[in-house]
C-alpha cells in the first residue's frame, strides 16, 4: 500500500513537472502571438492613415480649385510632411515580406507623384491658370493615377488580411493547446493533492499508531517493575 501510494505521488510530480514545462512553451508562444496581432493592428492603423491623408488633401485640392483659398491647401502640405515617416514605419512592419514591401515601395511612388502633381496645379492657379486647370481636371487627366492608387490600397489590404489569415488559424490551434495543458495541469494537482494527503493521513496514523504502542510498552514496564 504504502508503496503504491508513492508511486501515485511520483508519477503525479511527473505529470505535473511535464505540464509546467509545456505551459512555458505555450506562454512563449501566447506572447509571439500577442505580437503579431499587435503589428497587424499596427499595419492596418499606418494603411487607414495614408488613405485619409491622401483623400484630405484631394478633398483640400479640390477646395483650392473652387475657392482660391490658400487655407485649403493646408491638408496637402500635411500629407507632404507625414507621408513618408508613415510609409518607412509600414515598411519596418513589413520587413519579414519583401513582396509586401514592394507594394508600399511602388504606392509610395504614386502617392508622392500624385500629391506633387496637385502641388504644381496649384501653383497654375495661383498664377491666373484657373479655368485651365479646372478645364484638365474636367478632362480627367491624372485619374488613372487616382484610381491606380485605389486599387492599390485594395491589393494591399487583401494581401495583410491574407498573410495574417494563417497566423489566425495558428492561434486557434495555440488556445486549443493551452486549453489542454491547462487540463493536463489541473489533474497533476488534483491527483498530487489525493495522494499526498492519503499520504500524511497514513503517517498521521502510523505515528499516532506508534505513541500508542510506546505508551502500553511504558505502563507495561512500570506495572512489571512494580510487581
Amino acid at each position: 500500500m504504502p508503496e503504491r501510494n508513492l508511486l501515485l505521488l511520483l508519477g503525479a510530480f511527473l505529470l505535473l513537472s511535464l505540464s509546467v514545462a509545456g505551459q512555458a512553451e505555450l506562454i512563449e508562444r501566447w506572447r509571439d502571438a500577442l505580437d503579431e496581432q499587435h503589428r497587424r493592428t499596427l499595419i492596418r492603423e499606418d494603411l487607414f492613415k495614408l488613405q485619409h491623408l491622401t483623400a484630405e488633401a484631394e478633398s483640400g485640392f479640390r477646395s483650392h480649385v473652387a475657392t482660391g483659398q490658400r487655407v485649403s491647401l493646408d491638408p496637402l502640405s500635411k500629407a507632404e510632411e507625414q507621408l513618408r515617416p508613415i510609409l518607412d514605419h509600414l515598411l519596418g512592419l513589413l520587413a519579414d515580406s519583401p513582396p509586401l514591401q514592394h507594394q508600399v515601395r511602388t504606392l509610395g511612388l504614386w502617392l508622392l507623384d500624385h500629391l506633387r502633381h496637385r502641388r504644381w496645379l496649384a501653383s497654375q492657379i495661383d498664377a491666373g491658370l484657373q479655368s485651365e486647370v479646372i478645364s484638365s481636371l474636367q478632362r480627367g487627366e491624372a485619374l488613372a493615377l487616382l484610381l491606380a492608387i485605389e486599387n492599390a490600397f485594395r491589393e494591399l489590404e487583401s494581401r495583410v488580411d491574407h498573410k495574417f489569415a494563417d497566423a489566425e488559424l495558428e492561434d486557434e490551434e495555440f488556445r486549443r493547446q493551452m486549453l489542454r495543458g491547462l487540463l493536463l495541469a489541473e489533474c497533476g494537482i488534483i491527483v498530487s493533492s489525493m495522494v499526498t494527503g492519503g499520504l500524511l493521513v497514513l503517517l498521521l496514523r502510523r505515528f499516532s499508531l506508534a505513541r500508542v504502542n510506546r505508551t502500553d510498552q511504558r505502563i507495561a514496564a512500570v506495572g512489571h517493575a512494580a510487581s
